[in-house]
């Protein structure tokens, strides 16, 4: 092996040495911030908000080694692509650390331990999320591509787990209130344990990156439109998504209830180049909002209105559009309706297509 070869494996092994130091150590926090949690361990709860300030220092040390390795050798596509998945790998375990701290600083400053279902909900998702970050730091060792894929579908498990607990939360303040800062404390605990694997998905894409090449893919979302009675207004908004946006979203559409879907609307449809096959209405009660990057969109009416219980995740939008036509309108009239309402809802999808993917959409 050549020298310059040698040199730069000495300093890429170094690097990965670092990085695997900082994952020890940041690992280690997290176990002892819940730790500290469930057993009420202040002085644990101290040394583990004090020694996030180690994994920051750590952190910055390697990003030097990272700049002076590229400056030193200019290494070539591969090894530049390790030495870049690593430097953004040490951001998220950096961003880990600080959730332990934060977690710990609620730990000192909760009246009392989490009980019952609380508890168990809190319980859930720290081992969820210390186990998705364990198998994310091994994929890496061991540039284990199969591991780092498996680890990232819990991500939506611990996603939900989420949205369980705040639901959890809310009934128990119901039945028996607690103090504002300890229903503060539960909330805050809840979201950097849902961070803490939402990271650990990160470095798993970091890892496939660096040893397949694989690029982030970009985020799906899940569109629903929804109005009273998914007749016209909500479906006419699925089907021009489709039509204009087969790939870059998943659509759907429901009403508060299920009405008649106007065979007016869809002939009116068919003939602009949207397909309208076996279309029929459908309630919001039948639908299941799961956790997820879901975004809701009323055409009638404020989502707020709507009986709806929001995923933690979720965005909701309130589009002003034209009015429906009544089905014994006059043809002509209904017709210029229709086309009123095709462009006012392509322009906003349109709109709401670009925030998501840029200006060059299809």
């Amino acid at each position: 092996m050549a020298i310059y070869e040698q040199r730069l494996q000495k300093d890429l092994t170094r690097i990965r040495g670092e990085l695997s130091l900082i994952g020890d150590r940041v690992e280690t926090a997290i176990q002892n911030a819940l730790k500290a949690l469930f057993t009420q361990d202040e002085k644990l709860a101290n040394l583990t908000i004090l020694g996030d300030m180690g994994i920051n220092r750590l952190c910055l040390n390697l990003d030097r080694l990272c700049h002076n390795c590229i400056i030193r050798h200019q290494p070539p596509a591969g090894h530049l692509r390790v030495i870049s998945s690593v430097m953004r790998m040490a951001d998220e375990l950096e961003r880990i650390g600080d959730y332990a701290a934060t977690i710990s600083r609620a730990a000192l400053h909760m009246q009392r331990q989490p009980a019952g279902i609380l508890k168990r909900d809190l319980e859930t998702m720290a081992q969820n999320a210390d186990t998705m970050l364990k198998q994310a730091l091994s994929a890496f060792a061991t540039e284990d591509a199969q591991l780092a894929r498996k680890t990232m579908q819990m991500a939506d498990v611990v996603g939900q787990q989420l949205t369980d607990a705040f639901s959890d939360l809310e009934k128990t303040e119901e039945e028996h209130p607690d103090p504002v800062r300890f229903i503060l404390d539960i909330f805050a605990i809840c979201y950097m344990l849902e961070r803490v694997s939402d990271r650990a998905k990160n470095i798993c894409e970091e890892t496939l990156f660096m040893v397949a090449g694989e690029c982030k893919p970009e985020k799906i979302f899940t569109i629903l439109f929804i109005d009273q009675e998914n007749s016209i207004k909500s479906q006419m908004a699925e089907a021009i998504a489709q039509r204009f946006y087969p790939t870059q979203a998943i659509f759907r559409s429901a009403g508060l209830r299920a009405g008649i879907v106007s065979e007016s609307m869809v002939s009116f449809m068919r003939y602009q180049g949207c397909p309208m096959e076996n279309v029929h209405a459908k309630a919001l009660e039948t639908l299941s909002l799961a956790e997820g990057n879901q975004i809701i969109v009323s055409l009638e009416g404020a989502v707020r209105s709507y009986p709806l219980t929001l995923p933690f995740h979720t965005a909701f939008l309130d589009w002003t559009v034209g009015e429906t036509p009544a089905e014994d309108a006059e043809p002509q009239l209904k017709r210029e309706k229709y086309e009123s309402l095709y462009r006012e809802i392509s322009l906003q999808i349109r709109g709401l297509m670009e925030i998501l993917r840029g200006e060059e959409v299809a």
